[in-house]
């Protein structure tokens, strides 16, 4: 059996703290949520990684960036790492 199969995750957006607002600028505010859910009997370990957007467009401004938790810092492509161990049946 692979850990994989006895992980369970999802990556949703959260559309209480997401919204798009159409003036002279478009403004765009999104929020995701991703779980880790551990179904396993056993601990695991596991690195989750996970993108934030980076413009490479001078006219696309990106602010206002936050993470939690804040230990996860983002590389120059706006590459996201954590390192978790999932205790069985955590989420």
């Amino acid at each position: 059996m692979n850990v994989a199969d006895q992980l369970k995750l999802s990556r949703v957006l959260d559309r209480k703290f997401s919204s798009i607002v159409r003036k002279t600028r478009t403004r765009m505010k999104v929020a995701y949520i991703v779980t880790v859910e551990n179904l396993a009997g056993t601990p695991v370990t596991l690195q989750l990684n996970d993108r934030i957007p980076v413009s490479e467009n001078k006219a696309i401004r990106i602010d206002k960036v936050r993470i939690t938790p804040r230990s996860a810092k983002p590389d120059h492509k706006g590459l996201l790492s954590w390192d978790l161990t999932l205790a069985p049946r955590q989420k």
